[in-house]
């Protein structure tokens, strides 16, 4: 049993009081993770409401200003094409813009403005930005 106990108190004794000779350096404390040394684009996630508010007219409650933004290019002239039902660029002088698009004359020229004051949602907005 003596010789148990001093195994025993010997091997505390290297376990605790044993010095080491060789000096310790910063690598072997101080880790760098490999992410730190490589870049690593931002990953954005967008939510996007498509609640009833959001299918709104995005310009309703204002008035026509002549600079909305839109899928159509504001400055731009559209003309309706009825053969293949969607408007298309054009050449030549937009009319006055309506208040609401149940008056809108698909015969006449209209500015891209004017089409995104009177077509464009909220979510169409959310969506082209």
């Amino acid at each position: 049993m003596l010789k148990f106990r001093n195994f025993i108190l010997s091997l505390i004794f290297l376990v605790f009081f044993y010095n080491n000779s060789k000096a310790a350096n910063m690598s072997e404390y101080c880790y760098t993770p490999p992410t730190i040394t490589t870049s690593v684009s931002p990953n954005v996630m967008l939510v996007i409401d498509v609640s009833g508010s959001m299918s709104l007219l995005a310009y309703d409650g204002t008035t026509y200003q002549g600079n909305e933004e839109g899928y159509f290019i504001p400055d731009k002239v559209y003309k309706y094409n009825s053969s293949q039902d969607y408007w298309e660029e054009t050449t030549g002088t937009a009319t006055t813009c309506p208040n609401s698009a149940d008056r809108i004359k698909k015969t006449k020229l209209y500015a891209g403005s004017c089409l995104n004051f009177l077509y464009m949602t909220r979510i169409d907005l959310v969506r082209w930005a």
